[in-house]
């Protein structure tokens, strides 16, 4: 990709004070202003008998033509075989076709690549030229969670006609996709202010696309009083690298989760009580799940309604909402069990074999249950907050503390009336057939991804062990990180 050398530029394409230009085909340019925002570089557009400010000039961006975005990420299925990773493909693309020059354009970047935004995401603004004149300003971004692109035209020259604002998107689509996959190694990391700053990478490292590392994620868990859970997880790691289908055990999972819920109802209590926390962990396994079973049986519905039910579940006012939303309950238990036992094939020696995208269904239903019994004890814990909120209406950092010390007394007070009941209880240490009924969601789901079992079981397969490994360190490393 050569720079266009316009009057005043040196050969690396620069003009002092207003950034590098490359060209993109078609006689258009796309010119890289550090770090300028749409306002300014919209203010570049100059068109003498048309009202310049920015209001006017997005009364006429009503264009719906060609869409890049789309376009980029059905290349990425087709290409990559998902579109999972499209945010890091974009930036890893720009960065080959401007030699690196895109991070000048990333607005919430610093010039090291770290950057900090709401959703965890990256921006920038493109200018986008014609003989040398600015007609039109191009954003992207990319977030990762929800994975998701985009590169939209927010101003134009008004001078420009509906078939020439085609012409812009259809060049840009071509500078993109022309050879999609000569892509340069990058990183760029985006702290998530609405996710405690978790850190999330974008880029390709030579091998593969970038989303998070374990030495990043690990070492966000070692900060404000995620240690104990940071130091779960890091266990679980362990387990997971020397178990030999990659499977995370009972014991692991259960320590992991115990914690998690440990630290919500101590840390993040302020959260729930605000009507904030959602319970995105569970809601993501799920919907994981829930996306297996219709790539499966695209026309059977009860568990994608089931699972909206559970969405609707996190956010019911009391304990009456909850029980009429799980009314019908035992219907859908019952549905589930009759699909998982009785959908199977069997072979030309006699042998049935089970689906393990049934397991999905398992994975929202035991969902549900868990669900409804852990906001109880999240409510109750809100409800301790609130009050002791009131009694510290300054909010120092001393009734922070204060607060902090209460809580973990009222949370583990919870947890001994949890085992004196025998609710749930301890259990064994690994995942055994006999206790197949009775398994978490977060087994069912990843069964389901793994395609199969962590042990033998007639009718089963045994799940693929690297499939196991990216289901749980997706779990350790961002499922429940983002739920926090």
């Amino acid at each position: 990709m050569k720079p266009i050398h316009g009057e005043g530029e040196n050969e690396s394409g620069t003009v002092e004070g207003s950034g590098s230009v490359f060209a993109i085909g078609g006689g258009f340019g796309i010119r890289i202003v550090p770090k300028a925002r749409e306002e300014e570089l919209g203010n570049w557009i100059h068109d003498p008998d048309w009202d310049s400010s920015t209001e006017s000039r997005r009364e006429h961006a009503s264009y719906d033509g060609v869409n890049v975005s789309l376009d980029c990420s059905e290349m990425m299925r087709t290409q990559y075989g998902t579109d999972h990773v499209s945010p890091s493909w974009l930036l890893a693309r720009l960065w080959q076709l401007t030699r690196g020059r895109i991070l000048d354009a990333l607005v919430n970047m610093d010039e090291m690549g770290e950057g900090f935004g709401d959703g965890g995401g990256y921006d920038g603004f493109l200018l986008v030229e014609k003989e040398n004149r600015a007609v039109a300003v191009l954003a992207f971004s990319g977030t990762a969670e929800p994975a998701n692109i985009m590169l939209d035209i927010r101003q134009h020259s008004a001078s420009l006609t509906e078939d020439q604002l085609e012409q812009i998107y259809l060049t840009i689509a071509r500078w993109l996709l022309h050879e999609p996959v000569e892509i340069a190694t990058c990183k760029i990391t985006v702290q998530d202010p609405e996710l405690n700053r978790f850190p999330w990478e974008y880029g390709w490292d030579g091998t593969g696309f970038l989303r998070w590392s374990q030495d990043a994620v690990l070492a966000w868990y070692g900060r404000e009083g995620r240690e104990e859970l940071g130091k779960r997880v890091e266990e679980a790691l362990q387990q997971l690298e020397s178990h030999p289908l990659h499977h995370l055990e009972r014991r692991e999972r259960e320590a992991v989760c115990r914690s998690l819920s440990r630290y919500i109802r101590i840390f993040r209590t302020f959260a729930i009580s605000r009507g904030v926390f959602r319970m995105r962990m569970e809601l993501a396994v799920m919907s994981r799940a829930a996306d297996i079973w219709r790539s499966t049986w695209k026309e059977e519905s009860r568990i994608p309604a089931i699972l909206a039910e559970c969405r609707a579940l996190v956010y019911a006012q009391s304990s009456g909402e909850r029980e009429r939303i799980m009314s019908g309950s035992e219907e859908d238990w019952a549905f589930v069990k009759g699909w998982m036992e009785n959908t199977s094939i069997r072979d030309m020696k006699h042998t049935t074999h089970r689906f393990s995208a049934s397991l999905a269904g398992m994975c929202v239903m035991q969902g549900m249950v868990h669900m409804g019994w852990e906001l109880e004890r999240y409510q109750e814990a809100a409800e301790k907050w609130k009050q002791l909120r009131n009694d510290h209406p300054n909010y120092t950092p001393e009734d922070t503390q204060h607060i902090h010390d209460e809580m973990a007394k009222f949370v583990s007070e919870q947890d001994l009336a949890e085992m004196e009941e025998d609710s749930w209880g301890e259990t064994a240490e690994a995942d055994d057939p006999e206790d197949f009924y009775r398994e978490d969601m977060h087994f069912y789901a990843a069964c389901a991804y793994a395609g199969g079992l962590p042990y033998r079981m007639e009718g089963w397969e045994v799940g693929d062990p690297q499939r196991f490994r990216e289901f749980w360190r997706w779990w350790l490393l961002e499922a429940i990180p983002t739920n926090l």
